[in-house]
């Protein structure tokens, strides 16, 4: 206990700087300023959104781990083009999935009271849509926005149509003062006894918008109202102090910056995650069996044909050790339809292809000595059933060869009876 309680203290933590640390606040030398920040900083945020050893933070675990989607902003421009990512179909699903969905006029006034508002270009995605909202503007239950504002080129104006429903009527009151109603319907009673300022309506506003359309830029938030820049931004920036809304780049190839609700981003983080554990999945061991019978050519569908194919079976081989008799009997013909032994003596012969081995012997390190016992040459006569390997020439050098060798040689003649030999860090005593 007192060496995991040391290992925790001295090597997992630096529990003699932190001493140095308390020390120096507790007397002056550091001094410690407070801010009130949109985000935590990178080590904060370490503890805050927990290692499974950080309980300081109360919140619940899904809370922790949305707020650990923050920590991409720390990476620098090149790992955050790699590695923080997001995945763009990730992307693509979590808008699809928060933008709603209406099969009826009841659901369609239920999602424009969740989006604030629709445009005509969001309106004519579904056909379903506009006899809804024809439905609705009947029964005075929504009604279509206009928003003149004037062309800087021109002495035209623009226009941008808006679908609302008519409890969102007193904030757009607020935010569009001048806008037109078509048809002209009245707040219900609930709704038009709060007074808005514009400033927090178009707060909420953007709020149910970011909630519906996932990663959007400032500039599409305010064209799409017809309101400057600034406002929109100032709302955004509001949002953003309150931990709604984040920003970032979020979307592969956008040229802006982005804004997204927290929850959303959350979700995209972890689609993403989620397609890249399955890009690295184990598989099975039957599947991993398939996949070298296919990659060995073993597989009667995938065996190669002709003796042209010989060299390109010897080097997907290179490396392996078998013994000489099994290459041409089991080996070779295993990937290599009706296979013919010329086919290998005809690459040998032209210097393509050579045979040699890994790894020395002991029979071979003790034969190459000068001195060996006539006792032990008993001991030291050929196997035919020694493992060798086959290669391309241009695949080998002698350097490569010798070195490999080197690795057994006999260390001391002990007596006339016996022999020290070492092989590979082993050593090894023969005697008769």
């Amino acid at each position: 206990m007192n060496q995991t309680v040391h290992d925790c203290l001295y090597e997992a933590m630096d529990i003699e700087g932190l001493e140095r640390l308390l020390r120096a606040i507790e007397s002056g030398q550091i001094r410690i300023e407070h801010r009130d920040l949109t985000e935590p900083s990178p080590l904060a945020l370490e503890i805050l959104s927990a290692r499974p050893y950080a309980f300081l933070d109360d919140a619940p675990l899904e809370e922790r781990r949305t707020r650990a989607v923050m920590s991409r902003r720390w990476l620098d421009e090149e790992a955050a083009a790699g590695l923080g990512r997001l995945d763009p179909d990730a992307i693509e699903r979590v808008r699809a999935e928060a933008w709603p969905s209406a099969v009826n006029a009841d659901e369609l006034h239920d999602a424009l009271l969740g989006l604030a508002f629709a445009t005509e270009q969001e309106v004519a995605r579904d056909d379903q849509w506009k006899h809804f909202l024809a439905a609705l503007a009947e029964a005075k239950r929504v009604t279509r926005l206009t928003v003149r504002t004037p062309v800087t080129t021109a002495a035209a104006t623009s226009e941008t149509v808006l679908w609302i429903a008519a409890e969102r009527l007193p904030q757009f009151a607020s935010v569009l003062p001048h806008a037109q109603h078509s048809p002209s319907i009245a707040a219900p009673a609930e709704f038009a006894a709060r007074s808005w300022p514009a400033a927090e309506a178009l707060i909420e506003i953007v709020r149910s918008r970011l909630e519906g359309l996932g990663p959007v830029t400032a500039n599409a938030l305010a064209d799409s109202m017809a309101l400057p820049l600034a406002d929109v931004e100032a709302a955004l920036a509001k949002l953003a102090a309150e931990g709604f809304a984040m920003r970032g780049s979020f979307t592969p190839g956008a040229s802006q910056s982005e804004w997204c609700d927290r929850a959303l981003l959350a979700r995209i983080h972890r689609y993403t995650v989620k397609r890249l554990r399955q890009e690295i999945e184990p598989v099975s061991s039957q599947d991993f069996m398939r996949f070298l019978c296919r990659w060995q050519h073993v597989v009667p569908s995938e065996r190669r044909q002709g003796p042209d194919a010989l060299a390109a079976m010897i080097t997907q081989l290179e490396g392996f050790e078998a013994p000489a008799a099994a290459w041409e009997a089991e080996i070779l013909p295993a990937r290599l339809d009706n296979y013919d032994f010329t086919w290998l003596d005809d690459l040998c012969l032209a210097g393509r292809a050579v045979w040699t081995r890994l790894t020395a012997r002991i029979r071979e390190a003790v034969r190459r000595q000068p001195n060996v016992p006539q006792l032990l040459a008993r001991w030291v006569r050929p196997i035919t059933a020694s493992f060798v390997m086959l290669a391309l020439a241009a695949a080998l050098t002698i350097t490569w060869i010798e070195r490999a060798h080197e690795s057994a040689y006999v260390t001391e003649a002990m007596s006339s009876n016996s022999l020290e030999i070492s092989v590979d860090g082993d050593t090894f005593n023969l005697a008769e």
